[in-house]
Parts: structure tokens; sequence; C-alpha cells
């Protein structure tokens, strides 16, 4: 249960902060704010301590979590009553998330990069009270992606400090973004019927292969990228229309992103873009310098520390090979889960129609332009990237779309595809 206790405090904190949040307009609902001022708050924290100097300790992190919930109860956010309709589908959708995360939370993690990548590295961050920017520089851990920006790792690493197990931690965390996912589908196809947005919270939590503890990529970063995006999307549906909670949401959500992985740096730099396209000028400055000081204050200390990564290969003649090899490659390496991801995008791109689907669209354009051009500037063989990333790739930025696109489908009795004055999201 160890492993669980931060985990506990983030939420803790999270629903102390979403108080305090959802007193602006478009805020984001209970469940969803408290998953994303929790990771905020957990991730800040483990690198305000390490740029402080000071150890991670289970004090440390148990303080700021405490201090926000107490303020939180200072806090009175306004929250109209739902239907008795819509509370019914709530349950509902809460019976099918809550039997996902159960089923996450009790399979240790167990994947090859997350022993080798993200458990080792948060097992030695744990050890060391902080980042051990000495080890990161050891030519034999370089299988460890030591330039990888922290946050997955750091999370990982706030359940050993409080004496769990990795594999364990990892587990908890991620039984957590299964419901911050679903809750994030839940709020962005809010102006579809209850029924509708309980499928959409559904589809969110039983999201394929980033999430299913019984394969290779158990332990993974893609969960936290997913929902990242998941919550930067709908934050940006409701700073297009210049809400300050929803632009401050997307905000939070961008650092987040820009904080996970290399492609999650890439998911922030789409919501930024979209954000820029079709939100007032403030919301898209807001994610923007949340992206930049998130990524910018990893990769500054990172290269004062001499940590190194791969380098693209941007060699024009590199380039078109790797172009006129692709199409072989992928059909060596697709699967018969591929062609069901491709599928599910194929219905949720043909659904995404309307002004609410523009910044998705956006989005999910640029998230495929950044993974072609990831693929054929890479150092290594393509077939092998391909076998191993693409079907994660196509799975992380899924869920949402497909919500999205639920929210663009108009039914019988919605007027406008509006919610009703004085709705509210159950999320």
């Amino acid at each position: 249960m160890s492993a669980w206790l931060p985990v506990a405090l983030s939420l803790l904190g999270g629903w102390g902060i979403s108080r305090w949040h959802r007193r602006l307009p478009g805020a984001p609902g209970a469940v969803l704010g408290a998953v994303l001022w929790g990771v905020a708050l957990m991730g800040t924290s483990l690198a305000v301590l390490d740029l402080a100097g000071i150890r991670w300790t289970p004090a440390a992190l148990a303080f700021p979590a405490v201090v926000a919930a107490a303020a939180g109860f200072l806090a009175h956010p306004t929250a109209p009553r739902s239907g008795r309709r819509e509370w019914a589908w709530g349950a509902a959708a809460a019976a099918a998330v809550a039997a996902r995360a159960v089923a996450v939370a009790a399979v240790p993690a167990f994947g090859w990069d997350f022993r080798y990548s993200w458990g080792l590295k948060a097992k030695v961050f744990a050890l060391a009270g902080g980042h051990d920017f000495a080890w990161l520089v050891r030519p034999p851990d370089w299988l460890a992606h030591p330039d990888y920006p922290p946050l997955w790792p750091d999370l990982i690493a706030s359940g050993v400090v409080f004496g769990g197990d990795p594999a364990a931690a990892a587990a908890a965390w991620q039984a957590l973004f299964v419901i911050g996912i679903a809750a994030a589908c839940w709020e962005c196809a809010t102006p579809a019927p209850a029924p509708v947005r309980a499928l959409a919270a559904a589809v969110g939590a039983w999201v394929p292969v980033i999430l299913t503890p019984s394969v290779a990529y158990s332990g993974y970063a893609e969960p936290l990228i997913a929902f990242g995006i998941s919550a930067g999307v709908v934050a940006l549906l409701g700073a297009i229309s210049g809400q300050r909670g929803a632009w401050i949401a997307a905000a939070a959500a961008g650092a987040i992103l820009a904080a996970t992985k290399n492609e999650g740096i890439a998911l922030a730099a789409a919501l930024t873009l979209a954000a820029w396209r079709t939100a007032p000028r403030r919301a898209a400055l807001a994610i923007a310098l949340a992206t930049l000081g998130s990524v910018g204050g990893w990769r500054v200390a990172a290269a004062l520390h001499g940590v190194t990564g791969y380098a693209s290969v941007l060699s024009p003649a590199w380039v078109a090979g790797r172009f006129l090899h692709l199409p072989g490659a992928f059909r060596a390496v697709v699967t018969p889960i591929h062609a069901a991801l491709f599928l599910a995008w194929a219905a949720a791109l043909a659904a995404l129609g309307g002004r609410d689907a523009r910044p998705v669209r956006i989005i999910v354009g640029v998230w495929a332009g950044a993974l072609l051009a990831a693929y054929v500037t890479s150092p290594l063989p393509l077939d092998h990237v391909l076998r191993f990333s693409l079907d994660r790739e196509l799975s992380v930025a899924l869920p949402i779309a497909v919500a999205a696109g639920l929210r663009s489908v108009r039914f019988s009795g919605r007027a406008g595809g509006r919610p009703a004055p004085g709705a509210v999201s159950t999320g």
C-alpha cells in the first residue's frame, strides 16, 4: 500500500487546488481537476525540491499536498445539480472505469522499457533523493534514455520514496491515469446526451494497447501522455470561448506533456499551435509559456550536466531512403491490433466535424507529422521502431479523438450542439 500513498496525496492536494480552480469559468470538473492538479502538484513538488537541493522524503512530498487540501476547504466552487438520468449514466460509466482501473492497478509493471528505463531511473532517483545526473551521464546507462523529460520516473520515484516497489508504484499511477482519461472523455463529450458521454468515458478507460497490463508495454510513459493530451483537449475546447479557468487548465496539461517523454513535447507543441489558431492569444501564450518552461528547464539542466541522447539524422539522402522503405517496413510489422487502431481512427476522424472539432483536427495533424518526422529521421532500423512503437503512438490520442467525434455528432433533441444553460459536467 505504500506505493499508493503519493497517489492518494496527489489526489488530496489536487482536490484542494481544483476547488479553488472551479471558482473560475471553464475549469474542469471535480474528478478531472483533481487528477490534473494532483499530477501537476506532485511533479512540481519533486522538481522544486530537486532544484532547491532538498532531498526527497515522505514529509517533504506530503507537506504541499496537505497544505493544498487544507486550502481547498476554504474554497466554495459552484456546483449546480445534474439531472437524475445523468447521474445514472454517470454511475454506469464509473463502474466501467473502476473495473479498468482495478485491473491496471492489480498488475505490477514489467515491460522492457520499464525495467531498463522508467522504473530503473525511478529507483535510482529515489535512492539519490533527487535527479542523479552522475548516473544519467554514465555510458552504460544510455538504454535509460537519460535525455527524456523526467516526470514519469519522478512520479514512480515518489512511490519508492514512500517505501513502495517501483512496479507497484507505476501500476498505481497508471490506474489514476485511467480515471483521468475517462473523466476527460466524459467532459469532452458533454454536449452529447448522457449515454453518449458514458460511452466516451468507457472508451477512454479501456484505451487500447497502452493500458493493457498483460502486454510488454506495462509501465511505459504513454498512459501519462494520453492523460495529458486528453485533459489538454478538454481545456482547449473551453479556452476557445475565452474562459480563464479553461486556459489555465490547458497550460497545466501542456506542462505535464512537455515534462513527459519526447512524444509528450510534440503533443504539447501541437496543443500550443491549436490554441494559437483557435483560441484567444492569452490562452495560447499561457500554454506556450508553460510548455517552454517545463521542457526548457529540464533541457537546460540536462545540458549543464552533460546529459545527451539520440541525435536525429537530418541528411536528405537518409530521409529520402527512409521514405522509400516506409511502406515495406509497415507491411512487415503490421498486426491486427494496428488494423483495429486504424479503423478506430478512421471512425473518429470521420465524425470530427464542426467548429469544436477544429483544434482536435489540428492536434491530430501535427501529431501525425511529428510521428512521420521521427520515423524518417531516427537512426534506428525502421522496422524496429515501427514494430515497438507504432501501436503505442496510435493509441495515445485515440480516446480523446473518439470523445471529440462523439461530441461532434448531432443528436436529436440537442440544440446547437451546446449544453443547456446551467448544465454542468459531472467529471
